[in-house]
């Protein structure tokens, strides 16, 4: 995936993607007159666009006449959360950060209400960290990949993922305090960046930071490197990291 525009758009259908972009990232949903002054639209242009989506069942109207996804809109969601190869952009970062870090690097994001390891990338040193199986969702308190997209979650897809969540130990420096665990949570919705310092494999430190897409955290890149190597070169790692979640990011259109 590259940065690059094609050379002739539809006017009428970017915006309409703009709209649908911007209400997927609010919660509550938006009013026609909230979105045509976001993007710089008269109201009637903006009432047009929505009126569209809406006969199309991508959007509809809330109980206090806002817009939010429609029913159809989940058809999008579920069969990019049914694939099972992520996109090119991000296996792209992974591989990049592996190969620039020379750390096992991993590719997270949501799958049916779970936060997964779908990719990743092996160190290139005899000795290297393999943190967990793909597929794997277990101890989300105790990983980086957790942590982080738990953090950056909209409040009530973070409330479903944990509830019934147990903090159990899983080494002796996992976090095993709901208020802990909480207030670091708060300090990762501030910095984008999560580690796990031996809490998940003694001898490792995780790292994590998301990739983000409509001004939403849909994945994550971790690297899981015995503890020694990585804090003699935190820094080096985690600027490789940002800087590769960038480039695999896709923000909101119209510079949102």
């Amino acid at each position: 995936m590259t940065s690059e525009r094609p050379g002739t758009t539809i006017q009428s259908v970017e915006r309409a993607a703009r709209l649908l972009l911007e209400i997927a990232a609010a919660p509550d949903g938006l009013s026609a007159k909230e979105l045509a002054a976001r993007f710089d639209l008269t109201v009637p242009t903006a009432h047009n666009l929505l009126r569209t989506l809406a006969a199309e069942g991508l959007l509809e109207k809330d109980d206090a006449h806002r817009y939010v996804l429609g029913p159809l809109a989940a058809v999008i969601a579920y069969r990019v959360a049914a694939s099972s190869r992520p996109p090119a952009a991000y296996r792209d970062a992974m591989n990049a950060v592996a190969r620039e870090t020379g750390e096992t690097s991993y590719l997270g994001t949501w799958r049916a209400g779970r936060v997964v390891l779908v990719a990743s990338a092996p160190s290139s040193h005899s000795l290297q960290v393999v943190a967990s199986p793909l597929g794997s969702s277990d101890g989300l308190h105790a990983r980086a990949t957790g942590k982080l997209m738990l953090a950056l979650a909209r409040p009530d897809v973070r409330e479903a993922a944990m509830r019934g969540m147990t903090l159990t130990p899983i080494t002796p420096r996992s976090i095993t305090d709901p208020q802990v665990f909480e207030a670091e949570l708060a300090t990762i919705r501030e910095t984008h960046v999560a580690h796990d310092d031996e809490e998940f494999v003694t001898g490792a430190h995780g790292v994590s930071v998301p990739i983000w897409a409509g001004g939403i955290a849909v994945a994550c890149l971790s690297v899981h490197a015995p503890v020694d190597r990585y804090r003699a070169n935190a820094e080096r790692i985690l600027e490789i990291m940002q800087r590769e979640a960038r480039r695999a990011s896709r923000p909101l259109p119209g510079g949102g």
